[in-house]
C-alpha cells in the first residue's frame, strides 16, 4: 500500500505506514452513506407525528437546500487537470445529479408545508432516496478510480526499485 504521506511503499496488510505512520487508505468500499436521507427520514416522520411544527420543519427544508446548493457550487468549482477528467468524469456527472436529485427532493417537502398534502412527502421522501443512491454510486466509482490508481503506483514502484 503507498503511502499518500511520503511515498513509501508499505505491505498490503499494513493499516498505517512504516516510515511516517501515517493511516493507510483501505483497500475496502466505503460503507454507504445516509446522513441526508435519513434527516430527511426523521424530519418527515416527525411532522407528520406532530413532533415539529410546520416551521420546525421549512427550517430543515431550507437547511438541507443550503448545504445541496453549496455542495453543489463546490463540485461546479472542482478544478480537475486534464489528464483527470476522463478517469473522474463518471464520478462527477453522478456525484452531481444525486445533488441536483437531493435538491429537486425538496421541492415537494415545501409543496406539503403549502398544502398539507401528505402525497407530497412521500414524492419528496422518494427522490431523496434516489439521490441518495447516486451519491453512494459515485462515492463508489471515486473509491473504485482511487483503488486503480493505488494499485497502479504500486505495481510501478515495485518493479522500479532498486
Amino acid at each position: 500500500m503507498l503511502c499518500l504521506a511520503c511515498k513509501h511503499l508499505n505491505p498490503r496488510t499494513a493499516s498505517s505506514c512504516e516510515i511516517c505512520r501515517t493511516p493507510l487508505p483501505s483497500r475496502e468500499p466505503p460503507p454507504p452513506i445516509f446522513t441526508n436521507l435519513n434527516k430527511i427520514r426523521t424530519a418527515i416522520a416527525q411532522v407528520t407525528r406532530g413532533e415539529i411544527t410546520f416551521t420546525q420543519f421549512e427550517e430543515l427544508v431550507a437547511g438541507l437546500e443550503k448545504l445541496f446548493r453549496e455542495k453543489l457550487a463546490e463540485v461546479s468549482g472542482i478544478s480537475i487537470p486534464d489528464d483527470m477528467i476522463a478517469e473522474m468524469k463518471d464520478e462527477m456527472d453522478v456525484g452531481t445529479e444525486g445533488i441536483k436529485i437531493y435538491l429537486q427532493s425538496l421541492v415537494p417537502l415545501r409543496r406539503y408545508l403549502e398544502e398539507h398534502n401528505v402525497d407530497y412527502l412521500s414524492q419528496g421522501l422518494a427522490l431523496a432516496e434516489v439521490a441518495n443512491n447516486k451519491m453512494n454510486q459515485a462515492l463508489l466509482l471515486n473509491w473504485r478510480a482511487f483503488r486503480s490508481l493505488q494499485e497502479s503506483a504500486e505495481e510501478y514502484i515495485s518493479t522500479n526499485t532498486v
